[in-house]
């Protein structure tokens, strides 16, 4: 979703300029910004790699599929979870 309004978001609104009220906009901002270097983050300090890798702060937004995402992982107890010879495809 995040990549589709990075690269489609703005001649979206420009198309429909004026029928967006601020609280769609600021949704669509908020998606973008997801888990990147603009909410800001943290280095992580891999014991694997011995390389540190950013961990971005999230937007938290309730409409974003990423946090939103996390949250029903998280409600459900799955987050974290791995299925033993499982490829992570439905059947």
């Amino acid at each position: 979703m995040a990549e589709v309004l990075r690269c489609a978001g703005t001649a979206f609104r420009e198309r429909r300029e004026g029928r967006l009220d601020a609280s769609r906009l600021k949704v669509m901002a908020d998606i973008v910004a997801c888990r990147t270097a603009v909410l800001g983050g943290d280095m992580y300090a891999c014991e694997g790699c011995g390389r540190e890798h950013p961990l971005y702060n999230s937007c938290r937004n309730r409409h974003c599929p990423t946090c939103q995402g996390l949250t029903r992982g998280k409600a459900l107890g799955t987050v974290g979870c791995t299925v033993p010879g499982g490829n992570g495809r439905r059947a």
